[in-house]
């Protein structure tokens, strides 16, 4: 690992970081592709860190939740525009 220690941020800090990038990226996808199942491997992923580390580290688990609503919510939203056309 070379001796880096992370930087200026916290492990739980890079976790949440990293789960805000990872849901954005579902996000991006769910909007621009249309590409659902690959936010719902994203969501599926955000669950099982939610259910891991939920209890450990309140923070990572409450941002996986975040993303998880978030996904689902913006996947409803584009599944409900998609039949309107």
């Amino acid at each position: 690992h070379y001796k880096w220690e992370g930087g200026p941020l916290s492990e739980a800090a890079w976790s949440i970081t990293m789960i805000s990038i990872a849901s954005l990226l579902a996000m991006i996808f769910i909007w621009k592709k249309s590409d659902r199942a690959y936010a719902f491997v994203i969501v599926w992923a955000l669950l099982g860190i939610y259910r891991g580390q939920g209890d450990m580290t309140p923070a990572i688990g409450y941002a996986a939740l975040a993303g998880i609503v978030t996904i689902l919510l913006l996947g409803v939203l584009r599944l409900r525009q998609a039949a309107r056309i």
